[in-house]
């Protein structure tokens, strides 16, 4: 599966912005890689 979108930042995705995201490129998976998440 290739990677259509990606996004670096310091911030955690808000839930309407992923939403849209979903929705606008049909996205079938997500991935939330954070140390402190992660912890």
């Amino acid at each position: 599966m290739p990677i259509n979108l990606a996004r670096i930042d310091d911030r955690l995705i808000h839930g309407q912005v992923i939403t849209t995201w979903v929705k606008n490129h049909d996205i079938e998976q997500i991935l939330i890689i954070n140390d402190k998440v992660a912890g």
